[in-house]
Parts: C-alpha cells; sequence; structure tokens
C-alpha cells in the first residue's frame, strides 16, 4: 500500500504541474467513457437483447412477387 501512496502521489503532482494537459487528459477520458457506454446501449438493446415474444427466431416477413404488366414487390403482414 505504501508504493501505491507515492505512486497516487506523484500522479497529483504531475497532473498539478500541468493543468492544460489534465484537463485534455480528463475530457478525452469522459468523451471515450460517455461513447463507449453509448454505444454499448445501442448494440445490447439492438442485438443482445432477445425479443419480447414466444420464438423470436420463428418471426419473418413474407414477400409477393406480381408478374404481368405492372410489376410489384408488397410487403404482406402475417398475422399468427
Amino acid at each position: 500500500m505504501g508504493i501505491l501512496g507515492q505512486n497516487v502521489k506523484f500522479a497529483v503532482r504531475q497532473l498539478r504541474r500541468s493543468p492544460g494537459f489534465s484537463l485534455t487528459v480528463i475530457v478525452t477520458l469522459a468523451l471515450a467513457i460517455g461513447a463507449n457506454t453509448a454505444i454499448f446501449s445501442v448494440v445490447n438493446a439492438l442485438m443482445l437483447k432477445s425479443l419480447p415474444y414466444r420464438q423470436p427466431e420463428r418471426m419473418g416477413t413474407i414477400y409477393t412477387r406480381i408478374q404481368g404488366q405492372e410489376l410489384s414487390n408488397e410487403r404482406h403482414h402475417v398475422n399468427g
């Protein structure tokens, strides 16, 4: 614990010595931590959490293609 205390005191002395560098380091760390948290929140919500349905792997969309004079690519919603 003695060495850790000495290292902390030295770090505080160095940060006091150059306040511009200290401010830059603190702002950079704050932005990096905030960006990391925001990206993880989005990834967690979209990809990691399972959907609140029974058997979510069975969900899908059915497309139909009607050929004739006018081509149509419509989506049909299926409930079931």
